[in-house]
């Protein structure tokens, strides 16, 4: 089940088609986040899931690790996988910087993200640990997507306005 709900043009908050592979805005060209329905995602993370999924991503692998390299497998290798590969799509379009290594980029992404799953898990208890869901995730997409943006070249100014 996917949670996507929309993409949302960071600047000017025109809605697009998730289902449609974009990223920049019809109107504004600027970049597009991904919105979430996060009460969805909140609703289907039982206090078990997130446990199992901690203890995972802490590394407790020697206690199952059959079902930590399943996990590993079809959880953040898979996901690493999908994102290296929309990074391609976007460098060979143009969209991205042809010298950034697509799959380290998703590989960090994925990591962050897990990361963030285990403060998040600990912010009632350890002060300024976490932080809202919807901040967190536009927030390290909008990061992450900048790092990768190919650079614009810049228009060069009129003569005129460089006399003095």
């Amino acid at each position: 089940m996917s949670y996507l709900t929309h993409l949302e043009c960071a600047h000017c908050g025109e809605r697009h088609d998730a289902r449609v592979l974009q990223n920049l805005c019809r109107s504004c060209a600027s970049p597009l986040l991904a919105r979430y329905d996060l009460e969805g995602v909140a609703g289907a993370m039982t206090k078990e899931r997130l446990a199992v999924v901690t203890l995972l991503v802490q590394g407790i692998a020697h206690e199952a690790p059959e079902a930590h390299r399943r996990w590993l497998a079809g959880g953040p290798v898979a996901a690493a996988k999908v994102i290296a590969k929309l990074i391609t799509e976007g460098q060979s379009r143009g969209e991205f910087r042809p010298d950034a290594d697509g799959q380290v980029a998703a590989r960090l992404l994925v990591s962050g993200l897990l990361q963030q799953t285990v403060w998040q898990q600990y912010g009632d208890d350890v002060p300024d640990l976490a932080i809202a869901q919807e901040r967190l995730v536009d927030s390290a997409l909008e990061l992450f997507l900048s790092g990768l943006r190919a650079a614009t070249p810049r228009r060069a100014l009129p003569l005129k306005h460089l006399k003095r």
